[in-house]
């Protein structure tokens, strides 16, 4: 796996591609580019995404191969194919995957070597992954060979790995030991210490499972010695465990006989035909011959009649070895049956004896379960009886404070739809605007506010403390401190106002005779005043910033990071800062709070955030604002999905 991602980053580092840039400036970037620079933004897009979600990285190449093929473009065309038939692959789509990577094979076959080795080594992988083990072979050998030319043992060696791997699957275990023996060679050669004591054990096992028990040891014992010279202590522990496997094999006296005892037959018998071929001559065809040919003959019959000597010695131990284990196991079976036997009788004593006690001790017990059952269930009887008259009592208890929370609530929310700013008032001024308010509850600490003096309109979007009947008064509250600070004493700076909201909550809060310690509640805000006459904006903020969309472009007016709240005297807070900003027709302003980036939701359950927030602002700006409005809603509806809505959401937007 490491080779692979090695190659690939390999692969794009030569064809002139950088990914230093995140997943979203990437997209961002996409929607301003054509042609080439935007092929070039996909490729690096799908790259990003191939991990984590290969449907979308796999929609990006195959835009991109298609601009690609318009174009012409071979070196896009080959790292788009082959961006394809890595998603395939990982879609286990295998046919698909096999037709990208054979494309980009051919077009990397007559320009770079190296990109072209990689790929055959990816359709060894693609074809392994249907079974085809044959065409996955000859990928990989041809990996191997191409690496080889490049001089690039380490990658060779993998190649060479994988082709053992396959040959292995093929049933051909001595080609397979052969692949392993180039690879652990050129482990060795590169430093790939682990991988090249891997290829030892893997042999190993190749000869343990073919029966050749004394070649699997030998093996075992290199891979042991390599990794007490390498320093490798945990490899050394697993493959002594191996090793004894492999040895308790060696040691067996009733070892059944192996792939490897067969062949070792087979040539036995081979050797025998040789020799029977050979039709050894008669002592008196012998004494006809001339004394060369004599002495040649004597000795092709001393050696089948030596021969012959050996093979009946042979079965003759054989013979006395399997008589002597036989008498040995009937000897054991007899004394293991008379064993049992015993056993057997001993045993159905002690079962009778057993029954006898349990039959008893089971009736007895029935009985006094039953009595016992008799009587809890009585007293049970009276207790549910107490139980299900006090649930229906606090059930008509709970269903009348219910009616009254309830109506409470509703009081509260006509509260603060009576005194809060009428939306209309937006629409009246900005034809083109829209206020996006969903509670958590039925009222909300979140809260609009607009107020207009001569040629200035002021425009806030606020988030109180809390959420629900709380964060409602305290919303009621915060909107009157405003009306205060801007409509009676005029201050109209942004800034100033913000400041002199902090210092009437202060006064409200002492004049109460509440200790300021103890007074936590507050407001993050952004406050816009907006000169339509002289297309002038200035802003301040608490916490919440303001964002403007022009000509497709998002630029943040950052706010101070404090709130609008209790000043305590040996606390040195930060003072507030106004922003100007110089107005054109067509800009989109958007105030907000932190309820839709912070709400949860999709598929891993985690926070919209503010990055994804700014992008779909910037996606659905093009459209007409009170469509806008609809896609905020729909978008939030499928984030939050079975999700709990954990905050007030308000988003305030206004076309000049």
């Amino acid at each position: 796996m490491k080779k692979k991602i090695l190659l690939i980053l390999i692969l794009y580092i030569i064809n002139g591609v950088s990914y230093g840039q995140s997943l979203l400036e990437l997209k961002e970037q996409l929607l301003s580019e054509s042609g080439l620079e935007k092929t070039q933004t996909q490729l690096k897009i799908a790259n990003l995404l191939i991990d984590t979600d290969t449907k979308e990285a796999l929609s990006y190449s195959q835009d991109a191969l298609k601009t690609a093929n318009s174009l012409k473009n071979t070196d896009l065309i080959s790292n788009a194919e082959l961006l394809n038939a890595r998603a395939f692959l990982l879609l286990q789509k295998y046919k698909q995957a096999e037709e990208s990577a054979k494309n980009a094979a051919t077009i990397f076959n007559g320009k770079n070597k190296k990109n072209y080795a990689f790929t055959t080594s990816l359709l060894g992988d693609i074809y392994l992954k249907q079974s085809a083990y044959s065409d996955s072979y000859i990928n990989f050998v041809n990996s191997y060979n191409t690496y080889i030319n490049l001089a690039d043992d380490k990658n060779a060696a993998y190649s060479a790995y994988s082709a053992g791997n396959i040959a292995e699957f093929m049933k051909k275990q001595e080609e397979s030991i052969e692949w392993y023996k180039k690879a652990q060679t050129l482990f060795e050669k590169t430093g790939r210490q682990k991988d090249e004591i891997k290829t030892y054990i893997t042999i190993g096992s190749i000869y343990n499972n073919y029966g050749n028990y004394l070649a699997a040891e030998d093996e075992l014992k290199k891979a042991i010695n390599k990794s007490i010279k390498y320093g490798l202590t945990s490899e050394q522990q697993k493959i002594e465990s191996k090793l004894d496997i492999i040895q308790k094999n060696i040691s067996s006296k009733e070892r059944i006989t192996t792939s490897y005892d067969k062949k070792i037959e087979t040539e036995q018998k081979e050797y025998v035909q040789n020799i029977e071929n050979q039709k050894a001559k008669s002592l008196v065809e012998i004494e006809k011959l001339s004394t060369e040919n004599q002495l040649i003959e004597l000795k092709i019959k001393a050696q089948q009649d030596d021969y012959n000597k050996k093979i009946l010695e042979e079965q003759i131990e054989r013979l006395k070895i399997e008589e002597d284990l036989q008498k040995e196991k009937t000897a054991k079976e007899k004394i293991t049956l008379e064993l049992q036997n015993e056993k057997l009788i001993s045993e159905k004593k002690s079962i009778e004896n057993q029954r006898l006690f349990i039959m008893l001790a089971s009736l007895l017990l029935i009985t006094i379960l039953i009595l016992i059952g008799f009587f809890i269930k009585r007293k049970n009887n009276i207790i549910l009886q107490k139980k299900n008259n006090e649930i229906i009592k606090q059930k008509n208890e709970i269903e009348i404070k219910t009616k009254h929370i309830s109506q409470s609530i509703d009081y509260a929310k006509r509260v603060q739809t009576a005194i809060l700013p009428a939306w209309k008032k937006l629409e009246e001024t900005f034809s083109n605007s829209f206020i996006y308010l969903r509670p958590k509850d039925k009222v909300s600490g979140d809260f609009f506010w607009f107020h207009k003096i001569n040629d200035f309109v002021f425009i806030a979007a606020a988030d109180c403390t809390g959420h629900g009947v709380p964060g409602a008064f305290m919303s009621i509250i915060m909107s009157n401190i405003l009306d205060k600070v801007v409509k009676e004493q005029k201050y109209i700076n942004p800034d100033k106002a913000l400041e002199q909201a902090s210092f009437e909550l202060t006064n409200m809060v002492i004049e109460r005779g509440y200790n300021l310690a103890d007074f936590k509640d507050g407001m993050d805000i952004a406050l816009l005043r907006i000169n339509l006459k002289e297309m002038e904006l200035v802003y301040a903020g608490a916490h919440n910033p303001t964002y403007i969309i022009r000509n497709n472009r998002l630029t943040e007016l950052k706010p101070s990071k404090r709130s609008v709240n209790i000043i305590l005297p040996e606390n040195k807070l930060e003072s507030f800062v106004s922003h100007n900003y110089k107005l054109e027709k067509t800009d989109k302003i958007y105030i907000f709070s932190d309820g839709f980036p912070d709400q949860k939701g999709g598929e891993k359950k985690t926070k919209f955030y503010y990055p994804p927030f700014r992008n779909y602002l910037l996606m659905t700006s093009q459209l007409p604002i009170e469509k806008q409005k609809e896609a905020f809603i729909n978008k939030f509806e499928e984030w939050k999905g079975d999700e709990e809505q954990i905050d007030d959401v308000l988003i305030v937007g206004i076309e000049i």
